[in-house]
């Protein structure tokens, strides 16, 4: 009779007859006392709350049984043993990881930038190095089409290299904010440096002395004299546009990065393309400079600054044109990340953050 009124989705304390046994029993799981979806709830009769008396519910500390986990949770030993199977890393391996990513995400940039570099300021060098090989040291390899494409390469790939190390430099200085000041001088002092180098490069043919040439002729012995730049400082010159170009750009930077907005960049774009105005029209500006200037009379004389500013237009436009587009090109790209954000946050927190 007792097996005929047991009720299997109940504990044996609640059936009828064994309200006298212990309450530290093991309890089913939740899901046990569930009653299926197959089944209609109304046809699934409902148990009033049962009650326990006081005397029978003893703890542990009564020589019972202590009551099991819950179903799913692990116990501290098996936590324990858990934990153990899998190997945390030691020391030296997180270390190694770290400066492995460091490599790979700092250092491989700056080889390939100084690598490009490096190959920007000798390709244009060797012809000059060819003809000094032969004897003739006045006179370039001109008559090859290769010298005139290494001339050319030269620019492009030293304001590829200098513009991948400086970003890493720039990106490195707002990495650290504690830093931040010091960082910014080391960069700012870099991009006067590169502007230094880049103008010295575009009046080298000014700057450095000219080569004395002195031809004889054969038939009337007669002898001539004349002088031309060097070969060095026309190679010079070839290659000024890259080091102009990124000089600039870093000082963009400074100017921007204080307080990003696009009307700043707007207004860093707007001051380059006037600079590279007042220096095409700076003669037409100043009409009462003389053309040349003698030092202590020095031959050939120096061309006036009027002459010489017309020569760095070019990289001031190129400038004014990449901020000028990267103003354009900000609200954009913008639009497009908080796009991305807003699909990637809840609809609920992108509701209340307005996108």
């Amino acid at each position: 009779m007792a097996a005929k009124n047991f009720d299997e989705r109940y504990p044996a304390i609640f059936q009828p007859g064994n309200e006298d046994l212990p309450a530290s029993m093991h309890w089913p799981a939740p899901d046990a006392t569930v009653p299926s979806k197959s089944v209609p709830s109304k046809l699934v009769p409902s148990m009033p709350a049962a009650t326990v008396p006081a005397k029978l519910v003893q703890g542990p500390e009564a020589g019972h049984d202590p009551l099991p986990e819950p179903v799913g949770k692990i116990a501290p030993q098996d936590d324990v043993a858990s934990s153990s199977i899998v190997e945390t890393p030691t020391g030296s391996t997180e270390g190694a990881s770290t400066a492995q990513r460091s490599w790979r995400l700092w250092g491989m940039p700056a080889v390939a930038g100084a690598l490009l570099l490096a190959l920007g300021v000798i390709a244009p060098l060797v012809p000059v190095w060819m003809t000094a090989a032969e004897g003739d040291d006045s006179a370039i390899v001109s008559d090859q089409m290769w010298t005139y494409l290494t001339a050319q390469l030269a620019a492009p790939m030293i304001a590829g290299g200098l513009g991948v190390l400086a970003t890493l430099l720039f990106l490195y200085s707002q990495q650290h904010p504690t830093r931040r000041t010091g960082l910014r001088r080391v960069f700012a002092l870099a991009a006067a440096a590169v502007v230094a180098g880049g103008a010295y490069a575009q009046f080298s043919v000014y700057l450095i002395p000219p080569v004395i040439h002195v031809d004889t002729s054969t038939d009337t012995g007669f002898t001539h004299s004349y002088s031309r730049a060097p070969d060095i400082a026309i190679i010079l010159e070839s290659m000024a546009f890259g080091p102009l170009l990124v000089g600039l750009l870093m000082f963009a930077a400074l100017a921007i990065s204080h307080n990003f907005s696009s009307r700043r960049l707007y207004t860093v774009g707007l001051l380059l393309l006037a600079a590279a105005v007042f220096a095409q029209y700076a003669q037409l500006l100043f009409p009462q400079v003389s053309t040349t200037q003698g030092f202590q009379g020095a031959y050939p004389s120096m061309p006036a600054w009027t002459i010489l500013a017309p020569m760095l237009a070019p990289a001031l436009v190129a400038a004014a044109g990449l901020v000028m587009a990267g103003a354009l090109l900000y609200p954009v790209i913008r639009a497009i990340y908080q796009r991305r954000a807003a699909t990637a946050t809840p609809p609920e927190e992108a509701a209340a953050v307005g996108y």
